[in-house]
């Protein structure tokens, strides 16, 4: 990537790095980017980053994951500072089914937990891989209050490090800040 020119290095896969433990993330980032010399974000650092830049602190977290997974990402984002109020996951397991989902399931199941909980101030969506990008608007619509997921998150952060601010509108408040 470095000798075709990039302008940013994006690495996905919040699952592994939460398997490698706390901060390793940043350790492979930095180790990308002393190699490299391009900027480099990871998936799970791009969330962190997009939580905090909307001021979330309280948050309702959906997913497609077991629970497992989901018990992994709740402490993640504990270690980052953030309350996680609530999670819930679809329990899916494979990838290629999560893509297959309509797009009112993360809908559904994001207004649901954020609605059956009190204090939440955002809700944030994990994985990239199921359909969650055109309900960001409806649900900060609804709800009043910042979404973020995945898919934005990096598509926001990898902006940031090749240094584009212009704002993008119809994809939640993330993008337009």
């Amino acid at each position: 990537m470095a000798q075709i020119g990039v302008d940013v290095i994006s690495l996905g896969g919040s699952p592994l790095f939460q398997h490698k433990g706390f901060g390793s993330d940043r350790e492979i980032m930095k180790e990308i980017e002393e190699e490299t010399g391009i900027p480099t974000i990871t998936g799970l650092t791009a969330e962190v980053e997009a939580l905090r830049h909307l001021h979330m602190r309280r948050i309702v977290i959906a997913t497609p994951f077991p629970e497992e997974v989901n018990i992994r990402t709740a402490d993640w984002f504990t270690k980052t500072g953030f309350e996680v109020l609530a999670i819930r996951g679809l329990g899916i397991d494979r990838p290629a089914e999560m893509a297959k989902l309509p797009f009112y399931v993360p809908y559904r199941l994001a207004r649901e937990l954020f609605l059956k909980t009190r204090g939440a101030d955002g809700i944030f969506l994990a994985c990239p891989r199921w359909p969650t990008i055109e309900i960001i608007e409806k649900l900060e619509m609804d709800l009043g209050v910042p979404v973020v997921t995945a898919s934005q998150a990096a598509t926001w952060y990898a902006l940031r490090k090749a240094s584009v601010k212009e704002p993008i509108f119809g994809y939640g408040r993330l993008l337009h800040t």
